[in-house]
């Protein structure tokens, strides 16, 4: 068994801290070039490199009981995995009426990314990011067999107008913003002891969303996706190759999913739909919206004087 090596805190001066980055290992050249090595060379994955991983700050699921956990089938979608290798979560909640039986939202959720060696490290420790483990794992710290529906998952039909259609929230784990298939890709990090760490780690966000959406297809097998409700009720949700409408969203990285996938995707749903199969033309209503996409240019900025700043207790 590989030696499981500590990263110390990465904490200091912000110019210590910049010290840090510099001989990482980018992600992108690395996927490019398909950098890779024989099993016995492999170096651990991250969550066995590295001791001094870490929950993250901030947390966008919560106990509840507006949506219900499903596990991506990894001996059908092996590769629907997170960046420590454990499998892909979704969350769902079928239609509450008949009128919206055939309709969907399918929602890429948000949480920040990393782009080398350093900055993956540093999130799996959440440093220097409000990010942590949690969102580069499903089992670092167990998620909830249901969690609550804010905004348009809630199911008040008085405060959503959505509220009856079928929900599907993708857990975000893969830190890539939904666009990677790589493996068993090799990083490296230094701590502030100047040790450095070699690990493991993988980017499989599309293929994530691949599995997903062919386990709504009810591919392979045309087993529906089951859940256990509030009253612990069996409730099948239906084939979304049925669907009339879907409303694919994301926020923040899941908006660079959105980005990523929506042409792809409505293709797809074209091509599958029963509907669009059986009559001349296509009558499935399917769009795309991001939120959150796109951050201010902030390093020009002078907030010297902002009020909210100078009125904050912290800044």
């Amino acid at each position: 068994m590989a030696n499981r090596k500590t990263l110390k805190p990465f904490t200091g001066s912000g110019a210590a801290r910049r010290r840090l980055w510099g001989s990482c290992f980018v992600l992108a050249v690395m996927t490019v070039l398909g950098f890779s090595a024989s099993t016995a060379q492999q170096p651990p994955e991250i969550d066995n490199a590295l001791s001094c991983g870490r929950p993250g700050e901030v947390s966008d699921v919560a106990p509840g009981m507006a949506l219900f956990r499903v596990n991506v089938n990894l001996t059908n979608f092996p590769d629907a995995i997170c960046n420590d290798g454990s499998g892909a979560v979704f969350y769902v909640r079928r239609y509450s009426n008949e009128a919206d039986r055939n309709k969907w939202h399918i929602h890429l959720q948000g949480g920040g990314g990393c782009q080398d060696g350093q900055s993956c490290a540093e999130r799996w420790c959440s440093a220097e990011t409000n990010f942590g483990a949690d969102k580069m794992s499903t089992t670092f710290k167990p998620l909830p067999a249901a969690i609550r529906g804010p905004g348009i998952f809630t199911p008040d039909p008085q405060k959503n107008n959505f509220a009856g259609w079928n929900h599907v929230l993708i857990y975000y784990c893969s830190s890539d913003n939904w666009s990677g298939t790589a493996r068993n890709v090799q990083l490296s990090a230094t701590g502030m002891g100047g040790n450095t760490v070699q690990y493991r780690i993988h980017f499989e966000g599309a293929n994530i969303v691949d599995a997903v959406i062919k386990t709504l297809q009810r591919l392979p097998g045309g087993l529906p996706v089951t859940y256990q409700n509030a009253e612990r009720e069996n409730i099948a949700m239906p084939d979304l190759d049925t669907a009339t409408h879907v409303l694919f969203s994301g926020t923040s990285a899941g908006s660079a999913g959105v980005r990523h996938h929506a042409d792809r995707l409505g293709q797809t749903l074209r091509r599958d739909n029963v509907q669009c199969q059986s009559s001349g033309n296509c009558p499935l209503v399917y769009q795309a919206v991001i939120d959150a996409g796109y951050g201010p240019a902030l390093e020009d900025r002078d907030f010297t004087n902002f009020v909210q700043c100078l009125n904050a207790p912290f800044f």
